[in-house]
């Protein structure tokens, strides 16, 4: 009796411990969810190794953005990707030197002022928008019945000269080919 008791209270924490993780997952903001699919974006992302952060041991994330989900991508300051760290930058008045831009929802409007400078520059361009990065951004970042999904737009992809995962890639709700420009 007593080894079956044991057993049950044993089971019983391992139950509690695990309802209390689930109940942390469900307390993470819409933002900082976001805020972890940028980080995991930096991982599945390769950039040309001709083209140098301006800081070495830097990968210099660029933040168009206000509020709550700008505050969740300061958290990622400093966290390592491959050999470099982030290094979080809130609104550059040249994003050239940026490997990462993220646009937030409210500056959506500015897509047009920052896109042309990104032109030649090798930066993962997302922008929090509807499924269709038909604009120059790469990855469009969306809430589809209560969840996070993406987009990812190969034509802007390969003319900023990026390679995105496989395993990124068939995570995405869809990805756009050059085609459907």
């Amino acid at each position: 009796m007593g080894m079956v008791f044991s057993i049950l209270l044993l089971l019983s924490g391992w139950f509690i411990s695990m309802a209390a993780v689930a109940d942390q997952a469900e307390l993470l903001s819409v933002h900082e969810v976001k805020a972890g699919f940028v980080y995991n974006f930096l991982l599945f992302t390769a950039w040309p190794p001709d083209q140098p952060a301006a800081n070495p041991g830097e990968l210099p994330v660029c933040v168009y953005a206000r509020g709550a989900v700008a505050d969740s991508l300061l958290a990622l300051n400093g966290e390592p990707v491959d050999r470099l760290r982030i290094r979080i930058v809130l609104w550059p008045e040249f994003p050239g030197d940026c490997r990462v831009v993220y646009i937030g929802a409210s500056e959506r409007p500015r897509l047009p002022l920052i896109l042309p400078l990104l032109a030649k520059v090798p930066a993962l361009v997302i922008a929090e928008e509807e499924p269709e990065p038909n604009n120059g951004t790469i990855i469009g970042l969306f809430e589809e019945n209560h969840k996070i999904a993406f987009v990812v737009n190969l034509h802007a992809m390969h003319e900023h000269r990026l390679l995105l995962s496989s395993k990124l890639l068939r995570l995405a709700r869809k990805t756009i080919p050059a085609a459907e420009q």
